[in-house]
């Protein structure tokens, strides 16, 4: 009982992490990007990207917003610079920081969590980003276990080949066998 309470508490703070520091992520490199463009309310519309970094093409709205209200200031430039370093930074940063929060606690390479989290997104869709990786380590642990656990009745593989092949090098070549 005791054992069951400690692992959902460690299930809901891994849950919160990997929602949380994507979103502190994109938020810091929106704040960045804003101050750097020159949008007035920076730090407001970077808390507003982190609230909205738990929906799919929720910084999309702020950034572009703003990217579209430069344009329309003249600053034509700066948009072109608002909506390069959105999609660039600030939409891929989820990418990059989730399969690295999900390798930490894996045994899994970094190159497999992100291939995961990519084929999870591609089938599954934006919960994919969790299940890919999931079923994932979950087929390779079910192949490490069948491949590590052998029933000593059948026969190994290895012994059966090398019987076959000892067989095969001691009758002598041109010969057939005679049907019965």
């Amino acid at each position: 009982m005791v054992r069951d309470r400690a692992v959902r508490a460690a299930l809901v703070v891994l849950a919160l992490v990997s929602v949380a520091a994507p979103a502190a992520a994109q938020a810091i490199a929106a704040f960045i990007g804003f101050l750097i463009a020159g949008v007035p309310g920076a730090f407001l519309l970077s808390v507003g990207t982190f609230v909205l970094s738990v929906v799919p093409m929720g910084p999309v709205l702020l950034w572009g917003g703003a990217a579209v209200w430069l344009y329309l200031q003249g600053e034509t430039g700066w948009a072109i610079f608002m909506v390069v370093w959105g999609a660039v930074i600030i939409s891929s940063i989820d990418n990059f920081v989730k399969p690295l929060l999900i390798a930490r606690g894996s045994t899994l390479s970094l190159a497999l969590i992100f291939l995961g989290v990519l084929g999870g997104v591609i089938a599954f869709g934006f919960i994919g980003v969790i299940l890919g990786p999931v079923l994932l380590a979950l087929g390779i642990a079910l192949g490490r276990k069948w491949i590590s656990a052998r029933d000593p009745a059948v026969p190994d593989a290895s012994g059966a080949v090398a019987a076959a092949a000892t067989a095969a090098a001691i009758e002598p070549t041109g010969s057939t066998p005679k049907a019965s």
